[in-house]
């Protein structure tokens, strides 16, 4: 199925348990010239106020492409075939480019980096054996080849 709006949509009808995460193939409108797609974070709401789920700011790559939806109820979340999960971008011309902040602005950010890679490489050594880390690891890589 060919999307011709910004909308990230389940690709399949998935339930996902309470208080948990599931990776959700999706359907997107990629730009012909990227292999990439920003998702925006969206939180959403399926029967009411206590049943929450959404997804987090994302980068998916056309390979594969899915994003972490989180149900944040203690019921399970059934999502249909189709649902919009999200708005996608071009992250080419979504994104903020380095070139527009100042010195100062830019040292904030890369400090700010260094420290969740700090963050990540102590939580790294307790998940070295965690099936989820290595697919991470993967698309980490395939995306790091790709720039």
């Amino acid at each position: 199925m060919q999307l011709t709006t910004n909308h990230v949509c389940a690709a399949y009808s998935i339930q996902i348990a309470p208080e948990s995460t599931k990776l959700v193939k999706v359907q997107a409108n990629f730009t012909e010239n990227s292999e990439l797609l920003f998702v925006e974070k969206r939180l959403a709401m399926r029967g009411g106020p206590e049943n929450i789920y959404g997804c987090g700011d994302t980068l998916i790559s056309k390979r594969s492409p899915s994003v972490y939806i989180s149900n944040f109820s203690r019921r399970p979340i059934n999502i249909p075939a189709g649902s919009v999960l999200s708005q996608g971008h071009n992250p080419s011309t979504w994104l903020d480019k380095e070139g527009l902040f100042s010195k100062s602005k830019h040292n904030a950010i890369n400090a700010q980096a260094n420290l969740l890679c700090s963050i990540v490489n102590l939580e790294e050594t307790s998940l070295r054996n965690n099936p989820f880390m290595q697919t991470a690891k993967s698309e980490v890589k395939y995306l790091h080849d790709m720039s």
